[in-house]
């Protein structure tokens, strides 16, 4: 049974790129998700209000000239517009509707990758991608890469199990999960002993701050580009099936896509 849910136009879209009321095949199709699941004691977290549209204006004023060559990609980053891209403005959600805001994200990525699409998903805060992860069980096999300063391994938050302090455990209770790479953790997080040995035991690699800045400078790097580097890892994983949440603490994006 299809579950029904609301795609409001964004104001802004990402990079400037066309709007779309759908997805189409073989393309890319970005969309947003302002709630997820909050804790009891955080029904309504005030950064979370508006980030889609926030990530969007930073992101298109800090990337100009996308039609000219990027060292990152080695060509242009849509392909000389080889690359199909579209932005379906944000799922209606609403504070305090977990269970509606879980079924309503989970239903718009299957639609997506119906429509033989790939999803890129904009949070909101880290537990909308638990349902964004459900969604893309079609994809047969997930690789994921986490880029994060906590590795989100909590059972449960007091009684909520699908908070933003579970987005790994979550993930890697699903059958089609394969690997896991977390990469960037530093300082202190809500992860006890307990967590991290779960982790660990699961088979996650949880790649440190510390390590990355160490693999890539040596023991003494120029300290503005301990985060710089932790994108290389991603070459490492080849054409596989993946998925990547990148989160910045108070506003946080969750990009995904599968190869």
């Amino acid at each position: 049974m299809a579950v029904p849910y609301r795609l409001v136009p964004s104001t802004e879209t990402f990079f400037g790129l066309p709007s779309a009321e759908a997805a189409r095949p073989a393309s890319v199709a970005i969309f947003g998700a302002v709630h997820g699941t909050a804790y009891p004691h955080e029904q309504a977290v005030a950064c979370d209000i508006g980030a889609p549209d926030a990530v969007r204006r930073a992101i298109t004023a800090a990337s100009v000239h996308i039609d000219h060559w990027d060292f990152d990609f080695d060509g242009p980053l849509l392909n000389d517009g080889a690359l199909s891209v579209v932005d379906l403005g944000d799922v209606a959600t609403r504070a305090g509707d977990n269970a509606g805001n879980r079924r309503a994200i989970e239903a718009a990525t299957r639609d997506i990758r119906s429509a033989g699409a790939i999803p890129i998903l904009i949070g909101g805060d880290d537990s909308a991608a638990i349902p964004f992860m459900r969604g893309l069980e079609d994809a047969g096999e997930l690789h994921i890469l986490q880029i994060d300063a906590h590795i989100d391994w909590r059972d449960r938050i007091g009684d909520e199990p699908l908070g933003y302090s579970s987005t790994m455990r979550r993930a890697s209770e699903l059958p089609f999960v394969r690997s896991m790479t977390q990469v960037g953790m530093r300082a202190v997080g809500s992860a006890r002993r307990e967590e991290v040995e779960a982790a660990r035991a699961w088979g996650s690699r949880l790649v440190t701050v510390k390590q990355r800045v160490q693999s890539a400078w040596g023991k003494s790097p120029p300290p503005f580009h301990a985060t710089a580097r932790c994108s290389s890892i991603s070459t490492s994983m080849g054409s596989i099936r993946r998925y990547a949440p990148v989160s910045t603490p108070c506003r946080r994006e969750v990009f995904g896509w599968r190869r």
